[in-house]
């Protein structure tokens, strides 16, 4: 018994915990669309939205969706409504960020960033879902770069026909596209 109790009271070495490392600093998260240079895309965008601080029809419709600023629809959007240029400039950012996510989520090829920056004013325009459905996205994405590029032009029509300021406007992506 007493080698029980001496064996429990003896002095045995006692390992010293190696210190942890210290924590890594987290890393800053990317914005979306940071790795690429979207400014002519923007511009583009900016360029055939205009910025518009009272609410108004959509020119295709003649009514919804109701849009404002940079092109912002929703269901914060009605007749009458009037923003700031600073509330427009801030709904344009919202607006834009997912639709780059989405963009980039739909191409499967490699683009440079004049070909991303007109995929993705098209897509502010018609509509992400357009562009998911689109031959302009299957020939893309199948490599067809000119054939991708010759599908623009079919997307010039509102809701009483050929647009004028469409077919500008799918001329410019197809030719950022290009460049």
């Amino acid at each position: 018994m007493f080698e029980c109790i001496k064996k429990l009271f003896s002095k045995k070495p006692v390992a010293t915990p190696t210190p942890l490392p210290p924590p890594e600093a987290p890393k800053p998260i990317d914005p979306i669309g940071a790795k690429r240079n979207l400014k002519k895309g923007l511009d583009l965008i900016k360029e055939f939205e205009g910025c518009v601080l009272h609410a108004y029809p959509d020119p295709g419709t003649g009514g919804a969706p109701w849009t404002i600023g940079w092109g912002h629809t929703g269901s914060d959007v009605y007749p009458g409504k009037k923003i700031t240029q600073a509330e427009a400039d801030i709904l344009f950012e919202q607006d834009i960020q997912p639709r780059i996510r989405q963009v980039e989520d739909l191409i499967k090829v490699p683009v440079n960033d004049n070909q991303f920056g007109a995929l993705l004013s098209f897509a502010y325009n018609c509509g992400v879902g357009a562009l998911g459905g689109s031959n302009l996205l299957k020939y893309l994405n199948s490599g067809s770069y000119d054939l991708a590029a010759n599908q623009f032009q079919f997307w010039n029509r509102g809701a009483n026909g050929v647009l004028p300021g469409l077919v500008r406007r799918r001329k410019a992506e197809r030719d950022l596209f290009l460049s």
